[in-house]
């Protein structure tokens, strides 16, 4: 199963998402080809047939991935002391 642990694979998630009518622009990179793969595999994003070969767009799966990865806040640097307390 696909997870998003990688940038190539949110990387080409978000291209799908977004539903450019052109390939994504690594698309012959082996990275960017094996995430289309691993995220078509998992029903994340389905062929843009109206367009042509090599679009895409996200499924259902696909578009709660995105929104659940808008979600996740900025890290935040703070440096904390041996008993986890935040030093200014």
């Amino acid at each position: 199963m696909t997870t998003l642990q990688n940038r190539t694979t949110i990387d080409v998630l978000a291209h799908c998402d977004r539903q450019f009518p052109t390939p994504h622009p690594d698309f012959h990179d082996p990275a960017a080809k094996r995430a289309l793969l691993n995220l078509m595999e998992v029903g994340a994003i389905i062929s843009r047939e109206d367009i042509g070969l090599d679009c895409y767009k996200t499924t259902e799966l696909g578009t709660a991935w995105m929104k659940a990865l808008q979600r996740v806040p900025i890290p935040k640097l703070v440096y904390v002391d041996a008993n986890g307390d935040i030093l200014d």
